[in-house]
């Protein structure tokens, strides 16, 4: 085996692993996604029990709350995308936070799918390099 076979193994196995990194990143911003969507679903559903005029507690930062009121709580201001924002009814942007959570959910199986068959090669890149590296060593 030659020392150029070892580098040439060496350089996919850190191929595979950057890939692994990316992939592990885009991962957890999708889960993230899910998690904010779900959250904001879950607010919308307790704002349309809430009445006009009713006090909240809004966040301002810092740990820091100030006192506000509703003012019409039948409809919210919504990201359609491309940086449009447009006033939708409550039940519409839980219809629409629900369809794109079911996306994202379906973007989040196919990445973790090409994780698991990444980890494949990786894995197999890996004992490959040491079984070359051991060699290497032995002559």
């Amino acid at each position: 085996m030659s020392e150029e076979e070892l580098r040439r193994t060496a350089a996919e196995y850190e191929l595979y692993a950057n890939q692994l990194e990316q992939l592990e990143r885009r991962i957890e911003l999708v889960q993230n996604s899910i998690n904010e969507m779900e959250l904001t679903k879950t607010t919308l559903e307790a704002l349309k029990n809430r009445k006009n005029e009713e006090e909240f507690l809004s966040p301002i930062g810092s740990n820091s709350f100030i006192k506000a009121k509703f003012l019409d709580t039948s409809k919210v201001l919504m990201g359609l995308g491309a940086n449009i924002v447009a006033e939708v009814t409550v039940d519409y942007a839980i219809e629409e936070l629900t369809k794109r959570k079911t996306e994202f959910q379906k973007l989040y199986i196919n990445l973790k799918n090409q994780m698991d068959q990444l980890k494949v090669k990786f894995n197999a890149v890996k004992t490959k390099l040491e079984q070359q590296y051991l060699e290497s060593r032995q002559k």
